[in-house]
């Protein structure tokens, strides 16, 4: 999402490099931050930062976000289906939080000198952290959206109902819940990096010798108090996408070596091919 909202306002290219050293400053030493890598990435261009999952990199592009104005990150996650009921057939579904100026202003309206919208706020978003809460069923609809062209289907369970004598009465009709509408090329940049994160990025060993190109991200979600939360998110083939997977594990470590390999057999089984087991390392964390 923050790859996308930088395209489309044009605040950053596919070409755009950063040169991650580590350790983050642009906002003040005061207020510095680490890449996971402590030692750097060196120059990343978008592909190489979704690739290596680069802090860094996407550090930068929030501040750029922010200083650009007008909740651009936000409403691209909105864009998608954050923040929102998907509107499943099914009871007890979450909306999760899109966090904006307005919501901390209420949220903190006991602590005045929290309710500012600060430069952090957005960087932190800019990575997943923060006050953002989203859902598996969130994230596997909006990878299902970036494979296809942006537009985010309705998930449903139902498919249809079947008379006494078998025959169906009512189908489920397919329902597009949100259109993005972000250009084509945008889009393919951002599936260009996510490929390459289970081809030679942090995905690689979960992925090393699947038959059936996937194009997905790992992720390390830190919750407080808590050890961290593993995630992966998919679709396969990478191509011609026909699926789209979400794997969280709570407390269960790092995506890549954790999530991962789990989305694996999940895509194996899907897909017709061999399902086995597989250790990978992840040292994104």
């Amino acid at each position: 999402m923050t790859a996308l909202s930088a395209l489309h306002g044009h605040q950053i290219t596919e070409g755009t490099t950063v040169d991650c050293t580590g350790h983050w400053t642009e906002m003040g030493k005061q207020w510095a931050k680490w890449c996971w890598d402590h030692y750097g990435h060196g120059p990343e261009d978008l592909y190489g930062a979704i690739r290596d999952s680069c802090d860094f990199y996407f550090y930068h592009v929030g501040y750029l976000l922010y200083k650009a104005g007008g909740e651009r990150l936000q409403k691209t996650a909105r864009a998608f289906g954050f923040g929102q009921e998907s509107g499943i057939d099914l009871p007890g579904e979450l909306a999760g939080r899109v966090p904006d100026p307005a919501w901390k202003n209420s949220y903190f309206q006991n602590y005045p000198e929290m309710q500012a919208w600060n430069p952090g706020d957005s960087v932190n978003m800019a990575i997943g952290q923060g006050d953002l809460l989203v859902t598996p069923l969130q994230l596997a609809d909006c990878y299902a959206g970036i494979a296809n062209g942006g537009k985010v289907m309705r998930p449903h369970i139902l498919k249809q109902v079947l008379d006494a004598e078998g025959k169906p009465v009512l189908k489920y009709q397919p329902k597009v819940a949100y259109d993005s509408k972000y250009s084509a090329s945008d889009l393919a940049a951002v599936r260009s990096g996510l490929l390459a994160v289970t081809q030679t990025g942090t995905g690689k060993g979960a992925f090393s010798g699947f038959p059936i190109e996937v194009a997905g991200k790992t992720g390390t979600a830190q919750v407080a108090g808590k050890d961290d939360y593993a995630w992966f998110v998919g679709f396969a083939p990478a191509n011609n996408p026909k699926y789209a997977v979400a794997v969280m594990v709570e407390q269960g470590g790092h995506g890549g070596s954790v999530a991962g390999p789990a989305a694996r057999q999940i895509f194996a089984a899907l897909l017709g091919q061999k399902v086995e087991h597989v250790s990978a390392t992840d040292a994104s964390r």
